[in-house]
């Protein structure tokens, strides 16, 4: 069975022309020169747009990737009803907006507004020039193919796409838009879709392929597929103004705030690292020492038993002048009972014989009353 291989492709740029409100030429389009079927300078006439113009320019080419004809698409923002005057270089105009006349004679295109807003026209192009040269290959089982020999084919298909920069046009468009080619395959048709450089996504019954060649590069892409009676749409390939930062959105931020954590994380963990290597030196000094202080932690509490038990009944108002400062003792022992708490628990009868001494010098200046 027989079906019609459609593999036609439209390319747009999406240029927008300003203007002032004064007759004066919009900005400059990069198809002044190199095409002169462009809308170039294209002044508006006084008071008649209130906002620039905006012009789309579409490019129809073969299913080898070759441009057979091009044409721009008008916006004009109308402030009130009149005759309106925009200049270009067309083959023929087409109003978009009503079924009033549309007049073109020696490069003006005039219409008559009958109400302020917004009216389109077409002007067919002179020359079908694009920023991009492309260039579409076709393979079935291996070998390469006419695109007009594989309606109805069935095999293992390979599409090729190459975009390379024309020289010959102003490199405005190739250096500041990123080209998004996409097609629609039928999944009924098309089993195993692969795509290279690009990717593919579901979309009911068809499978959608998508690719992005940045400003100033070139394009190698392309897809493969199993396919049976095959038959496609057309690709369509889009030139879009690339702004990076509008395309980041709030992302900015974000990678600022990530890349400022990530820094205050390294920092934290060259502290923790430092922190963990005086640790293991004092844990390695704690355990060389850990005998000494085993054997001294003995004989300390063996003498503090000694001033315990010593202090048992022992009449502290013959202690004079220094009274005072021995009720500052039990405070002194308590806190170093606490610190010793954080030795361990090797050490426990040494910390039992401190708060010994102490409770037992807290009974005595109990005994005597206030100082």
């Amino acid at each position: 069975m027989k079906h019609k291989f459609n593999a036609a492709l439209a390319i747009v740029l999406c240029l927008v022309l300003l203007t002032g409100s004064f007759a004066i030429p919009v900005m400059g389009s990069a198809y002044k020169d190199e095409n002169p079927g462009s809308s170039n300078g294209a002044p508006v006439s006084l008071g008649s747009v209130s906002d620039g113009p905006e012009e789309v320019i579409y490019g129809r080419l073969d299913n080898r990737g070759r441009p057979r004809s091009a044409y721009a698409v008008v916006e004009l923002s109308v402030a009130a009803p009149g005759k309106i005057t925009h200049h270009g270089q067309y083959t023929e105009v087409e109003n978009l907006t009503d079924t009033s006349p549309i007049e073109y004679s020696n490069g003006t295109v005039t219409l008559e507004a009958e109400r302020a807003g917004l009216y389109y026209y077409q002007g067919k192009l002179r020359k079908a020039l694009m920023p991009w040269d492309i260039e579409i290959t076709y393979k079935l089982d291996g070998k390469e193919l006419d695109p007009d020999d594989l309606s109805g084919a069935s095999g293992e298909l390979e599409v090729d796409i190459h975009t390379s920069i024309n020289s010959g046009f102003d490199p405005y468009f190739a250096d500041n838009y990123m080209l998004q080619i996409s097609v629609t395959l039928d999944s009924e048709l098309c089993e195993d879709i692969s795509a290279r450089n690009g990717t593919v996504a579901s979309a009911g019954s068809s499978k959608n392929i998508t690719f992005v060649v940045l400003p100033g590069s070139e394009g190698d892409v392309g897809f493969s597929a199993k396919v049976r009676d095959f038959s496609m749409g057309g690709f369509t390939i889009a030139g879009v103004l690339y702004n990076q930062e509008s395309m980041m959105g709030g992302m900015g931020e974000d990678i600022d705030g990530i890349t400022s954590g990530i820094s205050q994380l390294t920092g934290a963990i060259s502290t923790l690292a430092g922190a963990a290597g005086q640790l293991r030196d004092g844990a390695g000094e704690l355990d060389e020492n850990g005998g000494t202080l085993s054997e001294a932690s003995g004989q300390i509490y063996e003498a503090l038993s000694q001033i315990a038990e010593g202090l048992e009944g022992f009449d502290m108002s013959e202690m004079g002048e220094g009274l005072e400062q021995l009720g500052q003792l039990p405070d002194a022992f308590f806190q170093l009972g606490d610190g010793l708490n954080q030795i361990g628990e090797g050490i426990d009868q040494l910390l039992v014989g401190y708060q010994d001494i102490a409770t037992g010098l807290h009974e005595a200046l109990t005994q005597m009353g206030p100082m």
